[in-house]
């Protein structure tokens, strides 16, 4: 049984659906209604006994700089509240609602208006404290018909976690019920199955596998079952919350079972169910047993997939079979040998594995193919369920159920210009660079569109080239480099570098800059006037018009003192030693392959205790993508850590001791689930004041 080093973690994971709230809950959000522009709005429920006095309480999205939106008034027991964005546009609409809060969030457009791709919705009291928070998605296990199709999405029951997407449901009416009861309102509601995972997500020849389920009910729960297939039709096995079956702690919503090992090669088929004493029954994936999650024993996936060009801004570079101008991806089989497509996903947004399936066909070696992101599905099988945002998002392929659904290639990007190819320069890189395991290729934009063939060379001059986020020894620490690889001065007065796409020209070069023909330029967090995240965002260059992007990189975890810099071209690596000022390529030192793990590896947090941050010590047996869970003792998920494609080896992150939404953490214990290759493990640690 390998997984018994992991299932600390599994005791870390439950967050009960039905546990106390604050007596507000956010119970209905319209985001996107059909045509333009968007009637947005928000709707709040009192849950509670009391009256609860919302004066000075706000609202925000995700961005914290956003201004808030105040909330006035009285709300008593079984009162709903409406939160509007433009009260012209919401009074056409819905001149029936009168009970709306006095202040409006985006009033003529002069506030923020609600995401289209998801967003972040976080109440405050008048004390500044959390009250609740939702963070919606337009796909994934989200309703998608939100998406502009007419629905709202409403929470089913109020007493429900709202944070999970299956508390909620799109409308049953057109524009939703603002102040009023939902339409999709159940007393009785049926067992939740929130979500499932496995444990190792891609099992070998020898080992168990644990089945957890989070699974909630009002009060009548009766019993969770598993149903496996090993080949000779579906068997159930009772699930538990006990504490004892991999289930962390007892009575805690969270069940486990286990699947006996199977041998190289079997496909194993399974799914989850949950019975209340009513007789309803739930499963997941919600239409089984015709579908079901999967894995074949000792499969290893298949890297040689990758997105190699985007287009999120259409006009005239490429028209689809119906003429229509729509976005793109191109994807690549880099590999020697065929690729069978069936069953994959792609997706834009990295925390939904599951967006649109790709249609049952082969990508031969070398070949390239082109997918519409058009979210027209019934133009063909080459057409997503989705589109692209020209202001930048995830794009990602993942592997089919049954080849365990992990990541095999993706990217963020930012900001996209009209008719400009976005993706993979790697012409043939040079000695040393080959030799090193922590070269990384990243997308830039490219001098020209190049759909279904090899990438043209990149197009803009001047580029990020190296940058760092932390040191040791604290301080002005935080800079990034940008690098005129051309052979004309280039001025760049007034151009934007900024750590938010959203927000391109959050500092701009003064007027008279100019950076002479193969020259570097570096600015401090002192003269940016914000720091970068060693936790992982994103750095955009943009020309003056602060619609026009220059350069984009976007990054994972980072480690003190040693930077991010670009080799050739495309090519990036860490960098043991900062070469602010001057070539990156000096620095470079090889891995010694025969120093590497076996499997992933945590060797502990430094200092432990800690106060106010620890650093995680962990070694990986390949290069990969990895990500870090933080979770309290209590099972509350408080953090989460994209730290990107790390070197194979010895490697280290930064806990701060902070959340998600940045505030400082109490004293107590903390666990840490590292995820990469495909493996996990844990680290426990505790944090003193």
């Amino acid at each position: 049984m390998k997984y018994v080093s992991t299932l600390i973690f599994f005791s870390l994971i439950s967050t009960l659906a039905m546990t106390v709230q604050a007596d507000v809950v956010i119970n209905e959000i319209m985001y996107n209604t059909p045509g333009t522009p968007d009637v947005e709005w928000i709707e709040l429920y009192n849950n509670g006994s009391t009256t609860v006095e919302l004066d000075d309480w706000y609202f925000i999205d995700d961005n914290p700089l956003h201004t808030h939106c105040i909330l006035m008034g009285d709300l008593l027991p079984g009162e709903f509240l409406v939160v509007v964005g433009d009260f012209a546009l919401f009074s056409t609409q819905y001149p029936g609602v009168t009970n709306i809060n006095i202040n409006a969030f985006d009033p003529s457009g002069t506030g923020f208006s609600l995401g289209n791709g998801g967003d972040s919705v976080i109440i405050y009291n008048d004390d500044g404290v959390l009250v609740d928070s939702v963070t919606y998605d337009d796909g994934g296990e989200w309703p998608a018909s939100a998406d502009g199709n007419g629905p709202s999405i409403e929470l089913v029951n109020p007493g429900l976690d709202n944070n999970f997407p299956t508390s909620w449901e799109p409308s049953l009416a057109d524009g939703g019920t603002p102040g009023q009861i939902n339409s999709v309102y159940q007393f009785n509601q049926a067992p939740i199955i929130h979500d499932t995972d496995r444990e190792p997500r891609l099992p070998q020849a020898g080992d168990d596998v644990l089945i957890t389920a989070l699974v909630s009910d009002a009060s009548d729960l009766d019993r969770v079952e598993l149903f496996v297939d090993r080949g000779n039709g579906f068997v159930s096995q009772p699930m538990f919350d006990d504490g004892a079956h991999g289930d962390g702690a007892a009575a805690d919503s969270l069940f486990g079972g286990t699947i006996e090992s199977q041998p190289e090669g079997a496909l194993v088929r399974y799914y989850v169910a949950a019975y209340d004493d009513f007789g309803q029954v739930v499963t997941k994936p919600s239409d089984a047993p015709a579908s079901s999650r999967a894995y074949t024993v000792g499969y290893t996936p298949e890297y040689s997939l990758r997105i190699n060009e985007i287009m999120a801004s259409n006009v005239i570079t490429l028209a689809d079979e119906f003429g229509e101008f729509d976005d793109w991806v191109e994807i690549q089989n880099t590999g020697s040998e065929s690729i069978d497509l069936g069953g994959m996903f792609m997706t834009d947004n990295f925390g939904s594995h599951r967006q649109w399936m790709m249609p049952n066909m082969t990508l031969a070696a070398g070949d390239f193919l082109i997918f519409w992101c058009d979210d027209q599905p019934e133009q063909g099988p080459l057409h997503t369920t989705f589109r692209l945002s020209a202001g930048g998002e995830d794009i990602a392929l993942y592997d089919t159920e049954a080849h365990g659904n992990t990541l095999l290639t993706g990217f963020r990007f930012g900001i996209q210009n009209p008719d400009v190819g976005f993706g993979i320069w790697e012409p043939n890189i040079p000695n040393p660079a080959k030799s090193f395991s922590d070269v990384s290729i990243q997308p830039e934009y490219l001098s020209t569109a190049t759909p279904g063939t090899t990438n043209d060379e990149p197009g803009s001059a001047v580029v990020i080239n190296e940058f760092l986020t932390t040191s040791e020894a604290g301080g002005i620490d935080d800079w990034i480099e940008l690098y005129n690889r051309s052979t004309q001065a280039v001025d760049i007065s007034g151009w934007g570098l900024s750590d938010d796409a959203g927000n391109p020209l959050k500092w701009v070069f003064p007027v008279g800059t100019v950076l002479a023909a193969n020259n570097y330029l570096v600015v401090n967090e002192l003269e940016l006037g914000y720091a970068l995240s060693s936790s992982g965002e994103e750095i955009q260059l943009t020309s003056a018009d602060g619609v026009t992007g220059i350069d984009y990189i976007g990054f994972g975890q980072q480690q003190p003192d040693v930077s991010y810099g670009r080799l050739f071209e495309s090519t990036w690596a860490f960098l043991s030693l900062p070469t602010p000022g001057v070539s990156n390529l000096s620095v470079l030192s090889p891995v010694d392959d025969h120093d590497l793990p076996l499997v992933l590896t945590v060797n502990g947090a430094y200092p432990n205790p800690f106060n106010p941050s620890t650093k995680i010590h962990f070694e990986l047996p390949v290069a990969a993508q990895v990500t870090v869970a933080v979770y309290g003792l209590d099972g509350r998920l408080v953090r989460t850590i994209d730290a990107g494609m790390m070197a194979a080896g010895p490697a280290n992150l930064i806990f701060n001791g902070r959340d998600n939404q940045g505030q400082r953490l109490a004293s107590g214990v903390f666990f840490a689930r590292v995820n990469a290759a495909g493996e996990t493990a844990v680290v426990k640690m505790t944090m003193v004041k």
